[in-house]
């Protein structure tokens, strides 16, 4: 089933620049974001971080996300970036609970 939606110039930038970093349709971006924090902040960077997980976490065709040619790569589907978006919140959840171990200990 498919409905018309209306968004704002600002969410539809957003948008667009996710798209344009993953390889996914407009509609497939929408459907991300309204399930993830993709499109929240810097959806580009966000975007960009989602490969990286994906290449490095999940396929384990780098060793660290830096070295993954993320203007080489794309998505085929969101059901992939759905995968790698998880993933990096996982490992932001991760890093802010030892942190605040950390910073508990001190």
């Amino acid at each position: 089933m498919t409905e018309t939606i209306r968004v704002s110039d600002e969410d539809y930038e957003r948008i667009a620049a996710a798209a344009a970093v993953l390889g996914l349709t407009f509609s497939e971006v929408v459907e991300l974001g309204l399930s993830t924090d993709l499109l929240n902040e810097s959806p580009r960077q966000n975007a960009r971080r989602a490969l990286q997980n994906y290449y490095v976490y999940i396929l384990g065709q780098y060793d660290e996300p830096h070295e993954v040619p993320v203007e080489e790569l794309t998505f085929e589907g969101p059901q992939q970036a759905m995968t790698a978006l998880t993933i990096g919140q996982e490992k932001r959840e991760s890093r802010m609970a030892k942190a605040a171990e950390g910073a508990a200990s001190e």
